[in-house]
């Protein structure tokens, strides 16, 4: 099951260094379609990547007793003439789960993503679905559900713009999606989107019993320029539940850069680089 988990993370950070936030499964693109703002929904699109990403993260999980842990690794992420993203990533360097590699590939939507892995204990590449990462990933405090959730703003339950509020100083749209309380582990999440940078700064996921559980918020000093968009250097996500947090932080970055097809593959993935 750890091998499970450790790609569930880095599909994670995919979508977290990419900042399509996002942040959840593959496709490295807000999906604002449920958004009737045209102003909101206009603002996330240009948070969206060029064509080609290429990044090193590094991810710090620290406890309630502030004992912590790190994993690094480095992502490739390509959008092709078909509008549909590929990734590629693989962990570098952890305890548990060194050498975990993973190839993505975006389907037409309403489609899951063909994910395959390859793990070092097997040495060989396996098909992953997304059912397989439920529940907290690599013992972070992120579980799938909140990238997905972020991923589609407003597509898996109902979405509304609230008044615009100041966050640090800047102005900020406010959105609160409602999920479907039957698949969700939430009542509500409510998102604050710096109107400058088009960048989600602080997200709170509220339980069903009405209490604040998670709160994510990225640091405006680690918010650089890459390329025409701007683009988070470090997130945070507080568990308040756990009185826990995970740091991720994008070591570098290198936008629309050359990126062959061939780094998708599955043969990729088994020539441990």
């Amino acid at each position: 099951m750890k091998t499970t988990q450790g790609l569930g993370l880095w599909s994670a950070l995919v979508v977290m260094g990419s900042m399509a936030l996002s942040c959840g499964n593959t496709a490295l693109a807000a999906d604002t379609s449920a958004i009737q703002d045209a102003e909101v929904r206009a603002c996330i699109d240009r948070a969206i990547p060029g064509h080609t990403l290429k990044q090193q993260l590094t991810v710090q999980v620290i406890d309630s007793t502030d004992a912590a842990r790190e994993s690094s690794g480095v992502l490739y992420w390509k959008r092709g003439d078909d509008g549909l993203s590929k990734v590629f990533f693989r962990i570098e360097k952890s305890a548990q789960y060194q050498g975990v590699a993973v190839v993505m590939n975006e389907v037409p939507a309403g489609l899951e993503p063909t994910i395959n892995m390859y793990s070092p204990e097997l040495r060989r590449e396996r098909r992953i679905n997304s059912a397989a990462l439920a529940g907290p990933l690599l013992g972070t405090d992120f579980s799938y559900e909140d990238f997905a959730q972020l991923q589609h703003i407003g597509t898996s339950g109902e979405v509304k713009r609230l008044p615009d509020a100041d966050v640090d100083g800047h102005a900020a749209y406010v959105l609160e999606t409602t999920p479907d309380p039957e698949a969700s582990s939430y009542s509500r999440i409510q998102t604050a989107l710096d109107k400058e940078m088009c960048l989600p700064m602080q997200t709170q996921f509220f339980a069903h019993n009405g209490k604040l559980l998670k709160e994510m918020s990225l640091d405006r000093a680690m918010v650089k320029k890459l390329g025409e968009r701007w683009a988070p250097y470090r997130v945070v996500m507080l568990n308040h539940k756990q009185n826990s947090r995970t740091v991720l932080v994008v070591d570098s970055a290198e936008a629309d850069i050359e990126i062959p097809d061939s780094q998708f593959s599955n043969a990729v993935l088994r020539q441990g680089r």
